[in-house]
């Protein structure tokens, strides 16, 4: 199974976090980085197209 999923990155000022939202998903995660928030929302990604759970 093969898809393309919008990751919306952005700045949480009151969090002090960057938040990665999955809108296809409903799911967001969030880390210190913008990296860590984006390599948060790939691997949540990749878990849900092969049945895992993050």
């Amino acid at each position: 199974m093969r898809g393309l999923y919008e990751i919306l990155l952005y700045w949480n000022k009151n969090l002090k976090v960057f938040i990665a939202e999955i809108p296809a998903l409903g799911a967001k995660v969030d880390g210190l980085t913008y990296e860590e928030a984006l390599k948060k929302a790939e691997s949540h990604i990749y878990h849900q197209m092969h049945g895992r759970f993050c």
